[in-house]
């Protein structure tokens, strides 16, 4: 069976469908149910769990029968504690097998990345990538025109309906469609040439899909969206300076950074409030902060050290929130908050050690990667530092079937490779450059 799917091309146009339906693709079209319909938070579709559950288990056969399998478990396995603590919460969920079922989601997501980074090598894990995101892009604002009652939030939506007018294209939610903008946005911009090649085709479909990132990130209205392009950018200049000096001067840059690091943390209330101006937002985070707040005095009173389960977790506190207030959300809209509410401390600990994990290793990563011609090998850092910052204003760290974790797990299984290679994983003509 996996003889057949190892067809190079077989093999790329899997994991650019299961790229798509694993990052939230097509959510209301699986979901088979009238997006002006209600429905409950926990009910789930039999035809989205088909698909996905099928796209999951080619991926886990295609992982568990690749040779690279072992290299990238011995050197990715921190990614898998989190998903590992989401199947251990049934032991004390409230509702395990509604634990058990969205865990089991969880990890495929986790699976699924996994098995993309060590199918091929980090470039062509580069090109399935950054064409998923083309594709996004394409697919959302082609169906804005054909499909509005899918592709655009809608009045009479039975939820969010107050974002009635804004693109969700393929997904559910503006936000998702913003966040998913931005990363194709950056990371087209950074590596479409070396994805897509330098011919004229080439160069032509990486401008066209510039132009529907742009143009899909501008409609979903996606706040976050923007910003995290913004954050992006000032990472990437850091970043960039800083790998392309001799090792001489590296010291000196990373110094100057730190400098004005610390002069932006001295005056990050002025630089929050004028941010926040700049994107027409309140210094509330459109309620988040209000709703922060009530969790943590929720989660404080129910003295739970171990949280109150995956998933169902946030059911609960919703509520009681919703009959206490008028607040009313299915999540806590920050990832370490949610780790804390499914599984108390040590939730939050393993969700920030492995943040920083996969920080620290895609920055050692970039500082062994060539910086000619497009800085590809700082993608990696650059998609991580994304997905991070977006975790703090949505759970997405701790959540299935989205882009930041198919990213993350991908971005773990590069790391895995990478460290197992010899030397160095990456071209390495900044390391010729200097030794020469």
């Amino acid at each position: 069976m996996t003889r057949g799917l190892r067809s190079p091309s077989v093999l790329a146009t899997f994991y650019v469908a299961g790229f798509v339906m694993a990052g939230g693709g097509f959510v209301l079209y699986t979901s088979t149910v009238d997006p002006a319909v209600a429905r409950d938070t926990g009910a789930g579709s039999l035809l989205s769990q088909l698909v996905l559950g099928a796209i999951y288990a080619t991926a886990l056969l295609l992982f568990i029968t690749n040779r690279e399998a072992r290299p990238v478990l011995r050197g990715a396995w921190p990614i898998l504690l989190l998903p590992a603590l989401a199947l251990l919460s049934a032991l004390w969920s409230p509702d395990p097998l509604l634990t058990l079922r969205r865990a089991f989601a969880f990890a495929g997501t986790i699976a699924f990345g996994l098995s993309l980074g060590a199918a091929f090598r980090f470039r062509a894990t580069l090109g399935i990538v950054a064409f998923g995101l083309a594709l996004v892009m394409a697919l959302s604002l082609v169906l804005a025109f054909i499909d509005p009652v899918h592709a655009i939030h809608q009045s009479d939506d039975a939820i969010q309906a107050v974002h009635a007018g804004y693109w969700r294209g393929i997904f559910a939610h503006r936000n998702t469609l913003g966040f998913w903008s931005a990363a194709a946005f950056v990371t087209l911009a950074l590596a479409g040439e070396e994805a897509f090649g330098r011919s004229f085709a080439g160069r032509l479909f990486l401008a066209l899909s510039l132009l529907c990132a742009a143009v899909c990130l501008a409609a979903s209205g996606s706040s976050a969206g923007l910003a995290i392009v913004g954050l992006a950018a000032m990472f990437f200049v850091v970043l960039a300076t800083t790998v392309s000096q001799t090792d001489g001067r590296r010291g000196v840059m990373l110094l100057f950074w730190c400098a004005l690091g610390l002069l932006a943390l001295l005056t990050f209330g002025e630089i929050a409030r004028f941010g926040l101006q700049l994107l027409g937002r309140d210094s509330d985070l459109t309620g988040r902060t209000e709703l922060w707040s009530y969790l943590l005095d929720l989660i404080r009173a129910s003295d739970k050290p171990l949280g109150l389960g995956y998933f169902v977790g946030t059911l609960l506190l919703d509520q009681r929130l919703s009959s206490a207030t008028e607040i009313r959300n299915v999540n806590a809209h920050n990832g370490f908050l949610e780790a804390f509410v499914y599984f108390g401390w040590p939730g939050v600990i393993i969700a920030a050690g492995v943040a920083l994990w996969l920080l620290v290793e895609t920055l050692r990563l970039a500082s062994r990667a060539s910086n000619e011609p497009r800085f590809a090998g700082l993608v990696p850092a650059v998609l991580v530092f994304m997905a991070l910052a977006h975790n703090i204003v949505e759970s997405t760290i701790v959540s299935p079937n989205n882009l930041n974790n198919v990213l993350l797990s991908v971005a773990a299984a590069i790391i895995a490779r990478a460290r197992a290679a010899a030397p160095v994983h990456f071209a390495s003509a900044a390391t010729s450059r200097r030794s020469s």
